[in-house]
């Protein structure tokens, strides 16, 4: 009878954790999800930014858009090793499925520019327009299961 009141005990407090993580980090400020975003890719973002929209489904994906100071473009580009799209380029990666159809409007390829990488277990992808300094970016990452992108 005593073990079935330890077990019980410890089941109400495994649900009571739980429940507080869970509010807890749904009251966590979002937008601040910068540093995730530069510890995963590597890439250093300068102080002047905006986060314009950010959503993370807290399964495998997060996809934010990101506002860069246009006195920072260029730099940003350059020290970050964004490359020029092609000719032929089409937006299409999987972060555009979650973010609001007004933060998806692209310029003409001409100003755009892009960065993927990815690590054993995340991957990430970067498009910046250089004329107006908005950055959509992703990064994928394990799942709860293990399971890698």
């Amino acid at each position: 009878m005593k073990l079935t009141f330890i077990s019980d005990s410890l089941t109400a407090s495994t649900n009571s954790i739980l429940t507080f993580l869970l509010f807890f980090f749904s009251c966590t400020d979002n937008n601040n999800n910068l540093e995730f975003y530069e510890k995963v890719s590597g890439v250093k973002f300068p102080s002047h930014y905006s986060t314009i929209e950010y959503f993370d489904n807290g399964e495998f994906i997060t996809a934010s858009v990101f506002r860069i100071g246009k006195e920072n473009i260029s730099k940003f580009i350059s020290e970050n090793t964004f490359k020029k799209v092609n000719a032929d380029f089409k937006p299409d990666f999987t972060g555009l499925n979650y973010l609001k159809k007004e933060n998806l409007k692209f310029p003409s390829n001409e100003t755009l520019y892009e960065l993927s990488g990815r690590t054993a277990s995340n991957t990430w992808y970067f498009l910046i327009d250089q004329e107006t300094g908005t950055t959509w970016a992703e990064i994928q990452y394990a799942d709860f299961a293990g399971d890698k992108p």
